[in-house]
């Protein structure tokens, strides 16, 4: 089985999921996600509450620790969404969850987390675009080298809000992203004029 991390996997308009572990038990977890999203949307006429959502897949995933004859799940799940108001969690193959005001998972993921726990307090005055440099910033501290350099092909991000719908940026959206960081290195590097 391959062990890797995986791009966004919508579960409806407002919520989505990025994984990291196996991709089989990925394909399992957030199939069961979007059929629980379907059939809440069906039932009730709304978009499923995130945590409740979460909370319902932490739980089946706990299940698999428990039975004879099953395996816990190989994934770890980062579940964002917007409902009453923007959502974070986080869930582990045990089966226990966790909200967050922002989060990384994955290979070399400390780093980022590490970048979003100092740079935290800035967020909350941010606008959107400023907010996906701050994730791409995270990102690019998770790099293994300084031949590395995230480019369209090696990253993904994803944004939702308030009467807005979960939306994968287009790689032109974030090439344009990526420049800007680019540009802001180069005139650091720069030295000031006396």
């Amino acid at each position: 089985p391959k062990h890797t991390s995986l791009s966004p996997r919508l579960t409806d308009k407002q919520t989505s999921v990025a994984v990291s572990g196996f991709c089989a038990d990925a394909r399992v977890l957030t199939s069961q996600m979007r059929n629980k999203c379907i059939d809440y949307t069906y039932l009730y006429g709304t978009p499923h509450p995130v945590e409740k959502l979460v909370k319902q897949i932490s739980d089946s995933a706990q299940t698999n620790t428990q039975k004879y004859g099953l395996r816990p799940y190989g994934v770890g799940l980062l579940v964002v969404g917007y409902d009453t108001k923007a959502r974070l969690f986080e869930t582990s193959p045990s089966g226990l969850y966790y909200g967050y005001k922002a989060q990384a998972i994955g290979a070399r993921s400390q780093s980022c987390r590490t970048y979003l726990e100092k740079h935290f307090e800035t967020f909350k005055t941010l606008d959107k675009n400023q907010l996906v440099k701050q994730a791409l910033l995270a990102l690019r501290e998770s790099l293994t080298t300084t031949n590395d350099k995230l480019s369209v092909t090696n990253c993904t991000v994803g944004v939702v809000g308030k009467d807005e719908p979960f939306k994968i940026l287009s790689q032109e959206e974030m090439k344009d992203q990526i420049e800007g960081l680019d540009r802001v290195d180069m005139e650091m590097a720069q030295p000031a004029a006396d």
